[in-house]
């Protein structure tokens, strides 16, 4: 099956009118799940989630630290913990084109993924 750029999922959204028929609904349905398949990498949502989590799980003192701070807290805490922790020491405080993509990869990371993954192997 091929894959459809997501600007004719929008299109296909932006020209349909209300009340969608049945068929545009399926065809909306189908190329959002498509979307969402080649989005996953590796079993994660995307590449972005994937990376972060394989860098912590591979840093002795990242895996130990965030598997102690998982202990007594809630996944939605923890992710929100991770997201500040490493967004924050992230370089992106000049305004070129390295820190725009590196704060572009950062908001696409599945935060709340992460830290249940970590909780996981508690």
């Amino acid at each position: 099956m091929m894959n459809t750029p997501l600007k004719d999922i929008i299109s296909v959204c932006q020209t349909a009118e209300p009340p969608f028929s049945n068929r545009t609904f399926e065809t909306i349905k189908l190329h959002a799940e498509t979307a969402l398949e080649y989005e996953q990498y590796n079993g994660w949502p995307n590449f972005e989630t994937w990376l972060i989590n394989t860098w912590i799980d591979n840093d002795r003192h990242s895996y130990n630290f965030w598997r102690e701070r998982s202990q007594d807290t809630l996944p939605y805490e923890l992710a929100y913990d991770l997201k500040n922790y490493i967004c924050d020491n992230a370089p992106t405080n000049n305004s070129n084109m390295y820190s725009d993509l590196l704060s572009a990869a950062l908001s696409r990371v599945d935060w709340v993924e992460v830290a249940r993954h970590i909780m996981e192997e508690r």
